[in-house]
């Protein structure tokens, strides 16, 4: 029996032989089994510490290649300062294609510049009806100017 096209949740099994001159006909009882979310990987990376002013890049990848359901949904990327609850850049990548999807995002640019200190890059897989939601982050560090 293949199982890869069930969805996540409870499901019931029934085995039946319909018998023949040896053998008489037998039906099982009914066997239930749950199937869960697949885990999808997620991994962060970010470019190491950067002066004020130059636009470090925030990377991450998820899922693998050849993976199967394709993952589909939204990845959200946060930039978080230390201590700060609200993030200072978020930005939202939707899914398509195949894994493993490369996404990418530039912050600290002349429009949102970011002050000198750490910071936590957070990257939010949604998950939907067949992978589960992930999570992964990443530390940039922005270097005070020196004269």
């Amino acid at each position: 029996m293949a199982t890869a096209s069930l969805i996540p949740g409870l499901h019931a099994i029934t085995a039946r032989y319909s018998g023949d001159g040896n053998y008489a006909a037998v039906t099982t009882s009914v066997l239930g089994f749950t199937v869960t979310q697949s885990s999808v990987p997620l991994t962060a990376a970010t470019t190491a510490a950067v002066m004020p002013g130059v636009p470090p890049t925030l990377t991450a990848q998820l899922g693998a290649a050849g993976e199967q359901p394709v993952p589909t949904g939204k990845v959200t990327l946060s930039v978080l300062e230390n201590n700060v609850p609200s993030p200072v850049s978020s930005q939202t990548f939707t899914l398509s294609g195949n894994p493993p999807f490369q996404l990418s995002a530039t912050v600290n640019t002349a429009a949102h510049p970011l002050v000198p200190g750490k910071y936590s890059a957070f990257w939010s897989y949604s998950g939907d009806a067949v992978s589960a939601p992930a999570t992964s982050s990443a530390v940039l560090s922005i270097r005070a100017r020196t004269l």
